[in-house]
């Protein structure tokens, strides 16, 4: 008999935990009875895909300080019959899982996604996250992380308790480019052939850092005409519209919305650019190295957990100016491509993040 299992999310937006979930559960949603529990109250764009892998979509707002709400999520387990949950909202899967574990749920996950809280910090939020942190550690079966450093900033004693707590890092299928895709595009977007594209994606929220890159767009188009910047996220569009209205050179970017192919987007550009300042493990810049797109990223600990060492030039040290030298330096490459042996990263990323591998990891978990 298949488990019932119940994933939270916030909705089903494209993002890394969606994106995530929906590539586990194309992979083992047969062995599963699985049902995605949108608990901002919206469904998102990615819902569709979702249930035509046979996943059923519960739509509730579940305030994180709303008796009425948690009271409702206590009726809905009690009706439903669960044999485990899984909530993706790291410290704020407290009380989840406590309501979980008053039901009666055997397992009963919560999975950390991010390296750091990303709400703006008040009195109130901070020991609401302090108490919700309590309740996470003494009402799962299992703390799961994609990242070491996620636990680390999260859960500092977690290496001391290794049957509760695992890091899972994500399943990232191989994405390959194309030449004719990278033609047709550039088409689309009305940029010339010869153009060097610089890309990043990721929606518009301050640990993303867009504004590194916004601010190197003036001073890299004045050296480098034939440069140009494409940014996909939700958000990011109204952002760098407003951001970049007084720059001499913003018809050099595009920022045409929510990226949807990612083969299409990594055929397009030639740089992927990541100055994120916080993150849990890095979807897109792991689908980057695969795709064998060379990559500048900042060095935060999270990336340094999975870029090679044979890519370590790609890494700048978090300084604006050290953003738009390695930029500068990779332009300066007649071959761009040998920026570093592109091959060889995708080949040892690929073998770190093999679908079936690390999707088989969660799915053991998730099993009764």
């Amino acid at each position: 008999m298949k488990n019932r299992t119940l994933f939270i999310v916030s909705s089903l937006e494209v993002g890394g935990v969606e994106m995530y979930l929906l590539r586990f559960l194309t992979l083992f949603n047969n062995k599963l009875n699985s049902v995605v529990l949108c608990r901002k109250g919206k469904r998102g764009t990615l819902a569709d895909d979702y249930e035509e892998l046979g996943v059923n979509i519960e739509v509730k707002h579940i305030d994180y300080m709303s008796f009425n709400d948690h009271f409702w999520f206590y009726s809905y387990l009690k009706r439903n019959n669960f044999d485990a949950i899984c909530d993706f909202s790291g410290d704020f899967s407290g009380l989840i899982l406590l309501i979980g574990r008053i039901i009666g749920i055997k397992k009963r996950i919560t999975f950390y996604r991010e390296s750091e809280h990303q709400f703006k910090k008040s009195i109130l939020k901070s020991i609401y996250a302090k108490i919700s942190n309590y309740l996470v550690k003494n009402n799962s079966t299992a703390i799961l992380s994609n990242s070491k450093v996620s636990l680390n900033n999260f859960h500092p004693k977690w290496n001391l308790d290794d049957n509760k707590y695992k890091v899972i890092g994500n399943g990232i299928p191989y994405i390959e480019t194309s030449n004719k895709d990278r033609n047709l595009n550039r088409q689309e977007l009305n940029i010339p052939k010869d153009s060097i594209i610089i890309g990043h994606l990721g929606r518009y929220v301050a640990a993303k850092n867009h504004g590194y890159i916004l601010s190197v767009v003036d001073p890299i188009v004045q050296k480098y005409p034939n440069v140009y910047f494409l940014l996909y996220g939700k958000g990011v569009k109204g952002a760098v519209n407003e951001i970049s209205r007084n720059s001499l050179h913003k018809n050099h970017i595009l920022a045409p919305g929510v990226c949807t192919n990612l083969t299409s987007f990594f055929s397009t550009i030639d740089l992927f650019v990541f100055p994120s300042i916080n993150e849990g493990q890095p979807n897109a810049l792991l689908e980057a190295m695969i795709s064998k797109t060379p990559v500048i990223a900042n060095s935060i600990e999270s990336v340094k957990e999975v870029i090679p060492d044979e890519a370590s030039i790609a890494l700048f040290d978090g300084s604006l100016n050290n953003f738009q030298t390695k930029i500068e330096a990779f332009l300066n490459i007649k071959k761009s491509r040998n920026f570093y042996d592109l091959s060889l990263v995708s080949n040892k990323v690929r073998k770190n993040h093999l679908p079936e591998k690390k999707f088989e990891e969660f799915f053991a978990e998730l099993t009764i």
